[in-house]
Order: structure tokens, then C-alpha cells, then sequence
């Protein structure tokens, strides 16, 4: 039902809805459950008074695969909630829409720096960009980043061009490595979008993919 995009148990979900006073909340989770006429998420932290959430409401759950390029929206209302367990009953179709604003290039194999920003410090680690767009970035990495985390990229894009956006998590997966290759640390791949991105740095990022990609066939 969702033409080409397969989710799986754990994989991660926006839930979106109208609170009482006509705001929009959204919150993060894992997907449960799925099935033709049902979804159910389990959410990061349990609903508060404020989040106004109840048994009848609209609501959607968004769920995008892992090379960024589809996002499927479930629509429906809630059918139960139990802690943090959300059972949506899905109204109609599933409605599919494409993310791709900005075309995205491969980055040539190289590490760079990135700086895990949280409440409690900033933490410096190695990371790999797989590939690059004005939007966003995709990262291999070591450390264990969650949905919703935002980090520092700092990434060298000239010889005398240095940008250094700030990203936040959107899905955070395990890389499976060959059986052949045996090692004791864990590889990440992370998809993150680009929060507060100044023109100038969207300017440059965006010569810097047109120059990867290269000339037109």
C-alpha cells in the first residue's frame, strides 16, 4: 500500500495532530505495527495534559525509508491509547509524497568532524558524509545518535571553504557489515535535516552538489 516503501517493526514515525488551542504537535516514536487498515506507534515519551490528544482525534503518522526520498503519510484517528501506545485506524489511502526539494551528490570517501550538541555539553566525533544536499546530510558514525538529537557538521567543501551546519536527526539506523568483516565497533548511518541554515550556507552547499554531480548528459 505504500508503492515501493516497506517499513518494518522499530522504524521511526512523526504522529502529528491539531491540539485544542489550534496548535500543531508533533511528536517522535517507532513504528509498532502496520497493517492495511491500522497503525500503531509507540511513542519516544509518554502524552502530557498539554498535548491534548483523545480517543477520536485526526491525526497522522509519517514515515519516510531510509535513502530520503519518499515520505508516506497515514491519516486516520485514534483508535487507542495506551501509555505510550498510539493505535491510529487509517482513513483511506495512504498519500505518498516526494522530499526531494534539493538534489542530493555522493560525497567522495573522507572523514570529517561533527560536534553532538545536547543539554548536557558538546561531545566531538568522526563522522563519514555519505552524501549531501541543501537540505540535509546522511553520516556514518560510531556514536549512538537518537531521532531528534541535532549535531555540528563541520565539513570542508574547498580548499578554502569550510561550513560547519547544524543538523537534527531525523532516523538513526545500524549499518550491517559483511560476515567476512569482523569487528567489535558498531557503524551508524543517520539521516539529518539542516535547522537554521543561513543562505549563504545553502548557496554554497548547493554549487558544491551541482559541482559533484557535474555536467548535464
Amino acid at each position: 500500500m505504500t508503492d515501493g516503501l516497506f517499513f518494518t517493526a522499530d522504524h521511526p514515525v512523526t504522529l502529528r495532530w491539531t491540539s485544542i488551542s489550534g496548535t500543531e504537535v508533533a511528536r517522535p516514536g517507532r513504528l509498532h505495527r502496520v497493517s492495511e487498515s491500522a497503525v500503531s506507534v509507540m511513542l519516544r515519551q509518554a502524552l502530557g495534559n498539554d498535548d491534548g490528544l483523545k480517543i477520536g482525534e485526526q491525526i497522522s503518522a509519517e514515515a519516510g525509508d531510509h535513502r530520503g526520498g519518499g515520505l508516506a503519510i497515514f491519516r486516520g484517528s485514534v483508535r487507542a491509547i495506551e501509555s505510550r501506545l498510539i493505535r491510529i485506524a487509517i482513513d483511506g489511502e495512504v498519500d505518498m509524497q516526494d522530499r526531494r526539494r534539493f538534489r542530493r551528490a555522493q560525497l567522495p570517501f573522507n572523514f570529517a568532524s561533527a560536534i553532538h550538541l545536547s543539554r548536557d555539553g558538546t561531545r566531538y566525533f568522526l563522522a563519514h558524509p555519505a552524501d549531501l544536499s541543501a537540505g540535509g546530510v546522511r553520516i556514518l558514525h560510531r556514536i549512538h545518535l537518537e531521532q531528534g538529537e541535532r549535531f555540528r557538521l563541520l565539513l570542508r567543501i574547498t580548499k578554502n571553504t569550510t561550513i560547519s551546519p547544524v543538523a537534527e536527526v531525523i532516523e538513526t539506523w545500524e549499518q550491517k557489515q559483511p560476515p567476512s568483516l569482523r569487528t567489535r565497533a558498531t557503524t551508524y548511518v543517520s539521516r539529518a535535516a539542516f535547522v537554521g541554515l543561513l543562505p549563504h550556507e545553502q548557496t554554497l552547499i548547493r554549487r558544491y552538489v551541482m559541482w559533484l554531480l557535474g555536467p548535464p548528459a
